[in-house]
């Protein structure tokens, strides 16, 4: 194991040793190519033949050899009277080799106007280490423009065809702009919709009732014990008794909130002011004289404790929620 652990270390090394080796020549290469190497270009050929009619296109296209640290950007035809040329992607990578690259250059010429056309060139720009060079000048093959035969004298050649105007990528343009626009007025309206909700302030049959559930997930999951649970329990509907109905519960004794629930004018029902007297009265021996608290008898206290306040929401706060149902 050993003996294999060391082949494949000395293995690992080699192979590292002779990619670096053959990086390092491979930049040597390319800085003596990247100066002086220049373009190698022949001349654009027509695909296809050499003799062209009115309003045709026809695609001429060459190759050139150049090394690793030239660029090609552009090809323009420096193009004569009769002649115009139809935008479109000029370069195609053809192959590779050592330090040196070749490129398809490709262009189209429509004709308009007949004739032998001869010396035309075009200017292939290009970079070398990201510099802009002075652009190369590449010759372009004869050819002739045939015309029509014409059979009315009264018919005339027009003039220079111009190409269409396309609108697509303002198109684009315009539809990115009305998505990003769309997505701001939705983030605002979202914003504005939480502030609103923020600022709108909590009833206290939404608070205690909430407060409620957690007491029943915490008590349901053995996250409290029943003492406290209880505790907690009085603490909530004393509160809400005096949010809701004006009761000065919390400081309140026991004897004190009972006898005031025995009042005429007490706003609750019977039956919810037996549970009251049920509840503060067992909660009192759980909290004060270490009375054992039951389990069962906890979720059914916190369950009366919701039908209360459920039973004494504000008639139209009610129909509201029904509503939103």
């Amino acid at each position: 194991m050993k003996n294999f652990l060391k082949y494949l270390f000395f293995a690992v090394i080699a192979v590292i040793a002779a990619l670096t080796l053959v990086f390092a020549v491979a930049v040597i290469k390319y800085r003596s190519l990247a100066p002086s190497a220049g373009v190698n270009a022949e001349a654009l050929k027509p695909l296809g033949p050499d003799k062209i009619g009115i309003g045709e296109k026809r695609e001429f296209h060459a190759e050139i050899e150049v090394p690793w640290s030239l660029v090609p950007l552009e090809f323009q035809f420096v193009l004569p009277d009769g002649l115009q040329e139809i935008p479109r992607d000029n370069f195609s990578l053809s192959g590779l080799g050592w330090g040196k690259w070749k490129w398809k250059i490709k262009g189209l010429i429509q004709a308009y106007r007949p004739g032998d056309y001869k010396g035309i060139e075009g200017e292939l720009i290009y970079s070398v280490k990201g510099k802009k060079q002075e652009p190369k000048k590449i010759r372009i093959s004869d050819f002739t423009v045939i015309p029509f035969e014409l059979k009315d004298d009264k018919i005339k050649i027009a003039g220079k065809i111009e190409p269409k105007k396309t609108y697509a990528k303002f198109a684009k343009i315009a539809l990115a702009a009305l998505a990003v626009f769309g997505l701001i007025i939705a983030a605002l309206i979202l914003i504005r919709k939480r502030k609103i909700e923020k600022l709108k302030p909590v009833s206290a049959w939404q608070k205690a009732m909430n407060l409620l559930r957690d007491l029943r997930i915490s008590h349901e999951n053995g996250m409290i014990e029943a003492r406290i649970c209880v505790s907690r329990l009085t603490d909530i509907i004393r509160n809400y008794l005096e949010e809701r109905f004006g009761i000065d519960a919390p400081t309140m004794t026991t004897d004190e909130f009972l006898e005031n629930l025995k009042k005429h004018r007490s706003p609750l029902p019977d039956e919810h002011k037996n549970f009251l007297s049920e509840f503060m009265r067992s909660a009192e021996l759980v909290k004060f004289a270490a009375a054992p608290a039951d389990s069962e008898l906890i979720g059914n206290a916190v369950s009366h404790a919701e039908v209360l306040v459920q039973s004494s929401i504000p008639h139209e706060e009610d129909n509201g929620a029904d509503k939103s149902r």
